[in-house]
């Protein structure tokens, strides 16, 4: 009975009273659609304003890719929206991690001629020298500066990469201020 009041109160119920009860009708289906083009009309009046809302709020926002399909799919990401990206402190570990993958995705890059510029762990010089010259350009840190993180700057997003035996993740902060 509650509900029926609530049908009632929105117009989609009617009911008359025979021999002190009340028999209860739906209305006609239009009414249905009725309603439904009033609650658009009402949602395309505020749509600006809350357009307006969505763009101030979401300056930025973080995704985290775990585990060795999170890996590639963070590829992807630089795959689709780079056409360069800077490697700080690159551990050579994603060869390790994506064994049979990671050649792959440096075919790909070399084919859509995606440029790398790195400053390289001493100790990945061996794995990263097998990188194609033509679009990779590396630098290699003092033993002392190595890092167990890599950080990846490319478009608006920076990432910090792990590699560590358990612990395979990276995070990526897109943030429209950083491309200025």
């Amino acid at each position: 009975y509650l509900e029926l009041e609530n049908l009632i109160d929105r117009g989609v119920v009617s009911y008359v009273i025979k021999d002190s009860k009340r028999h209860y009708r739906a209305t006609s289906p239009e009414k249905f659609i009725h309603i439904l083009d009033e609650k658009k009309k009402n949602f395309q009046a505020i749509l600006p304003q809350l357009q307006g809302l969505h763009k101030s709020i979401d300056p930025f926002n973080f995704e985290v890719f775990e585990g060795k399909e999170g890996i590639k799919t963070f590829y992807m990401d630089i795959y689709h929206n780079a056409k360069e990206f800077l490697v700080l402190g690159a551990t050579g570990k994603a060869t390790e991690v994506l064994k049979y993958s990671y050649p792959h995705f440096v075919n790909k890059f070399l084919k859509k001629k995606i440029k790398e510029r790195a400053l390289a762990n001493e100790s990945s010089r061996e794995i990263m020298e097998s990188h194609p010259k033509s679009i990779v350009k590396i630098k290699y840190l003092p033993s002392k500066y190595e890092f167990d993180v890599t950080t990846i700057i490319y478009g608006t997003k920076i990432a910090i990469q792990s590699l560590q035996k358990d612990n395979i993740y990276v995070v990526v902060i897109k943030d429209n201020l950083l491309h200025k």
